[in-house]
């Protein structure tokens, strides 16, 4: 019985940690405060939904970069991206 409990547990373990579809969880689950200094080549929008955060996520320099959507810089670096297009 112990050991059975033990199994389903493991199995439950491991079936929310790749996100119930056998793929790891690919989304913002945190955000940098920290502003990009780098060039913009382009961004989305991600919606919270646990656990993904909201977030901006910026593409630069080949990296993916997650924001905070409040903060100034971000918004400042969206309207600059969409003015150069």
């Amino acid at each position: 019985m112990t050991f059975q409990l033990a199994l389903i547990v493991i199995i439950c373990g491991l079936a929310i940690a790749t996100n119930g579809a056998g793929k790891p969880i690919t989304c913002c689950q945190q955000t940098s405060r920290q502003p990009i200094k780098g060039r913009i080549t382009g961004y989305i929008f991600q919606e919270e939904a646990l656990p993904c955060v909201k977030a901006v996520i910026f593409y630069s320099n080949g990296k993916i970069i997650c924001s905070n959507p409040k903060m100034p810089w971000v918004k400042t670096k969206i309207e600059r991206f969409e003015s150069s297009q």
